[in-house]
């Protein structure tokens, strides 16, 4: 994909504090991919059967920042694995992501995958 049909604003990398930026081009994207496997993941926690995971999407996912000034797309993305069914929650920030993580992971412990769906 040649700097004239990048598409601005699809890509994104973190910077060295996890604040997301939109990549420059796609050598970055794919240096990023590479080199940042552990950086991706933002947590990861195990609650009995269950699997929580959180992670750095790297595409832009959404569609408010299309439409909405100054709005930031869906860039991290927490699953629920290991149940009957998947639960997914989006977010536009890092401490988002990891507040999200934190409220899945304590609503497992607390009362159950039954419960999820009220986050």
């Amino acid at each position: 994909m040649d700097e004239m049909n990048f598409p601005e604003g699809l890509y994104w990398v973190l910077d060295e504090d996890n604040i997301p930026r939109p990549a420059r081009d796609m050598e970055e994207v794919y240096s990023y991919m590479g080199d940042s496997g552990k950086k991706r993941r933002v947590a990861w926690t195990i609650v009995g059967d269950f699997e929580v995971s959180t992670v750095f999407l790297v595409i832009a996912h959404g569609y408010r920042y299309m439409i909405e000034p100054n709005a930031m797309p869906d860039l991290f993305e927490t699953m629920v694995f290991g149940g009957e069914k998947e639960y997914q929650w989006r977010y536009t920030s890092y401490e988002k992501a990891l507040e999200g993580h934190e409220r899945v992971v304590q609503c497992l412990k607390d009362r159950g995958p039954c419960e999820l769906e009220e986050i």
